[in-house]
C-alpha cells in the first residue's frame, strides 16, 4: 500500500510539473509573438489593480519601448514580459489613460473566476463568420482582459468597429508580413 502511494505521488508530482513548464512554454510563445514586429494586435496591460488599459502593439513599441525603455530592458520581448507581469511600475506615464477597473469590471471578473471561461466566452461573446470570437453587444474591458490572461490574441477591426478575439495567430491578418508582392 506504500509503495502505491508513493507512485501517486510521484505521478502528480510529474502531472503537475509537466503542466507548468507547458504553460511557461505557452506563454513564452504568446509574448514571443506579440513581441514580434509584425503583430498588429492588441496588448492588455494592467498598471495597477484598477487601471486596465488596451494599447496597440506597434504604438506601445514606437511610443513607449524604443522612446523610453530601450536602454533599460534589451529586447522588446523582455520589456513585454516584464510589463504583464506587472514590473513596470513607472510605465504608466506613458501610456494614455482608456478605460480603467469599474463595478461592472468587477462583477464579470468574478463570474470568470467562479465559472470559468467557457461560462464568460458564452455568456459576452458570439463567432462571426470567419470564426472570431467577438462581442454581443458592447464591448467589456474585463472581457479584453480576461481573453488575454487566456492568451488570446486580439485586435481591433476599424472596418467593422468590433474587437476580435482568436486563439491563431495567424487568422486575419494579425500578422501582416510584407511578402513584397502587390
Amino acid at each position: 500500500m506504500r509503495n502505491k502511494f508513493g507512485y501517486y505521488v510521484v505521478f502528480v508530482y510529474v502531472l503537475f510539473f509537466n503542466s507548468c513548464f507547458n504553460n511557461n512554454m505557452k506563454n513564452d510563445i504568446y509574448i514571443s509573438n506579440l513581441a514580434n514586429e509584425n503583430f498588429r494586435g492588441l496588448i492588455v496591460v494592467q498598471l495597477t489593480n484598477d487601471d486596465v488599459r488596451v494599447v496597440e502593439s506597434s504604438a506601445l513599441y514606437n511610443v513607449v519601448y524604443c522612446l523610453h525603455y530601450r536602454e533599460e530592458y534589451p529586447s522588446y520581448k523582455l520589456f513585454l514580459k516584464n510589463l504583464i507581469n506587472k514590473n513596470i511600475p513607472d510605465v504608466i506615464k506613458f501610456i494614455k489613460p482608456q478605460k480603467t477597473v469599474d463595478e461592472n469590471f468587477i462583477f464579470i471578473y468574478e463570474e470568470y473566476e467562479n465559472n470559468g471561461l467557457t461560462y464568460v466566452v458564452e455568456k459576452y461573446l458570439t463567432k462571426d463568420e470567419y470564426g472570431n470570437l467577438v462581442f454581443k453587444s458592447k464591448s467589456n474591458i474585463a472581457v479584453i482582459k480576461i481573453m488575454f490572461d487566456n492568451l488570446y490574441y486580439i485586435y481591433f477591426d476599424d472596418y467593422k468597429g468590433v474587437y476580435l478575439f482568436n486563439k491563431d495567430i495567424d487568422k486575419n491578418s494579425l500578422f501582416q508580413i510584407d511578402t513584397g508582392k502587390p
